[in-house]
């Protein structure tokens, strides 16, 4: 597998907010349905065990986990 990880010391998110990122029904200028598409389009290729995940507590930063498979070159 291959996974990719990413976090910052923000002020985070509630876990609202955070489950309407994953569902591209959060509203702001930098969201929408971008995380939404990308998870599922790489749940629709690969499979549903890889994809995106976030982790988050306000106050404490965002942590996000993109996860696919290693497929090797012939």
């Amino acid at each position: 597998h291959i996974v990719c990880t990413g976090a910052d010391n923000g002020k985070g998110m509630s876990a609202d907010r955070l489950q309407a990122v994953m569902e591209g029904k959060a509203k702001s200028r930098f969201t929408g349905m971008s995380v939404h598409n990308v998870n599922e389009r790489l749940k629709l290729h690969y499979g549903r065990q890889y994809g995106i995940q976030f982790t988050s507590a306000e106050g404490c930063g965002t942590a996000a986990i993109v996860r696919f498979p290693a497929i090797p070159l012939e």
